[in-house]
């Protein structure tokens, strides 16, 4: 809705269009608001843990989807607060690691390559997220042309990259 038609909600990291998207891979981890506070629940979070969401601040259409996100999440059970930092600090905030979520925006190769998210130093490795694992498995999908089903299932299952949407 926030993007007007020009976008489509997505689970995996790939546009459900495109031959990389399992959709039956998709259906065992679409948003599932009772099922995410169960598992809130069984985790026992304390209390007093906020997750910090950070959002580039200047980027008003991001920030009415991360107010939106926040809603959600907070109406699920995840007391969250919402960092709006300012586009100049923005990339230095992630690099920092002061954040548990954030709201990112990136345009990928048609190819769906994840490198930048796994690669150590990667331009898009945040929060820890390089893994060699994650890496060597986004290699094999790249050099099996098109078999992304594993890569898929251990990015859901991991929980590090959730994406939300691509746009159109």
């Amino acid at each position: 809705n926030f993007y007007h038609g020009f976008a489509t909600a997505t689970t995996l990291p790939a546009d459900p269009g495109s031959p990389f998207y399992n959709a039956a891979l998709a259906s065992r981890y679409s948003y599932d608001p009772d099922a995410f506070a169960a598992a809130l629940e069984s985790a026992k979070v304390p209390e007093d843990e906020v997750a910090v969401f950070a959002v580039n601040g200047d980027d008003a259409l991001r920030v009415r989807v991360a107010e939106y996100l926040t809603d959600v999440l907070t109406a699920s059970g995840l007391k969250i607060r919402l960092e709006k930092v300012p586009e100049k600090k923005f990339k230095e905030f992630l690099e920092e690691g002061k954040f548990d979520l954030y709201l990112g925006q990136t345009k990928l190769s048609p190819n769906m390559d994840l490198t930048a998210f796994f690669a150590e130093n990667g331009s898009l490795s945040y929060g820890e997220l390089d893994n060699t694992a994650m890496l060597a498995l986004n290699q094999k999908a790249l050099a099996n042309i098109g078999n992304f089903y594993n890569l898929h299932e251990q990015i859901m299952y991991n929980g590090n990259l959730i994406p939300i949407l691509t746009r159109s």
